[in-house]
């Protein structure tokens, strides 16, 4: 079976998350950063394309539509 979500956020509580998610990534993305031996550079910051994410979001009610939650078909 499905796994059904236990309630829907509202799209203000989304906008808000998305904004706190989106500031914590350019947050971390601000300082330079090493991974093993490798240094890197800070990066810049990201701004949401609301015209993805609106595609991303049909998407996703697609695949909830079809039953299909995963990426294999």
């Amino acid at each position: 079976p499905i796994a059904q979500p236990s309630n829907t956020p509202s799209t203000a509580n989304l906008d808000r998350d998305l904004q706190t998610l989106l500031s914590l990534v350019n947050e971390a993305r601000a300082g330079e950063r090493v991974c093993g031996t490798e240094t890197f550079k800070a990066a810049t910051a990201l701004t949401l394309n609301t015209k993805l994410s609106t595609a991303a979001q049909k998407h996703s009610e697609d695949m909830e539509l079809a039953g299909k939650l995963d990426h294999v078909t």
